[in-house]
């Protein structure tokens, strides 16, 4: 898990998935059938503040403390898209 608070929390609508994003600067997805983590998203090390799945569930939107948000494709894992 996270090495200090967990600050957001996202969770999709149609599967039993979940984001997580901490003061440690990690956005950390979950396996909610599982109760594990399944994959650990590169991050600016950051703390994360936001969190937010699309209606798809294919991305995920990530909003830091250094007013940067990065938007990664879920099933690879990419930074698609990253506004300072």
């Amino acid at each position: 898990g996270h090495s200090d608070h967990v600050q957001a929390l996202a969770r999709t609508h149609d599967s039993p998935r979940a984001a997580t994003g901490g003061k440690d600067g990690q956005v950390r997805l979950w396996d909610l059938r599982q109760q594990a983590s399944s994959r650990v998203l590169a991050c600016p090390g950051e703390e994360v503040l936001s969190l937010h799945f699309n209606p798809s569930e294919t991305m995920l939107a990530a909003g830091f403390a250094n007013s940067c948000c990065n938007v990664w494709e879920l099933r690879m894992g990419k930074v698609m898209h990253r506004f300072q």
